[in-house]
């Protein structure tokens, strides 16, 4: 009886093991979803033009309403969403934000950290 009473009880802590494990994995994709819902959020504004490495490469594009489909880091479009606006419109990752709604992102140079900062805080707001 002792021994049938003990795997039961081993049986029910590793039962509440796996319930409390499965309970923090689905909490941790909750939180990974609403992050990627705010990122959505944040970039989902008016973005005008993009510009893809020299002037021959310029291209100009206007989104609508919603999630625009693309990741940034800093200026540069890292990613792009398929079938999002930007698919559709021929973003591309590698393209640099040159406008955001009207507004000219400044211009800075490869080891100018303090340039791309300031033109990293200044889309942030403008994609707002």
């Amino acid at each position: 009886f002792l021994k049938a009473a003990a795997q039961a009880a081993q049986e029910q802590s590793a039962s509440d093991f796996l319930k409390a494990a499965a309970q923090a994995a689905q909490d941790q994709v909750n939180e990974l979803k609403l992050g990627a819902l705010e990122l959505a959020e944040d970039i989902s504004g008016y973005t005008e033009a993009f510009v893809k490495g020299d002037a021959d490469g310029n291209k100009e594009v206007e989104f609508g309403e919603g999630p625009l489909g693309f990741r940034l880091e800093g200026t540069l479009v890292i990613s792009v969403d398929p079938c999002s606006q930007a698919d559709r419109l021929g973003v591309e990752a590698g393209d640099r934000l040159a406008a955001v709604a009207g507004y000219q992102v400044p211009d800075f140079g490869p080891d100018d950290v303090e340039g791309e900062e300031r033109a990293m805080k200044l889309v942030k707001k403008w994609l707002k």
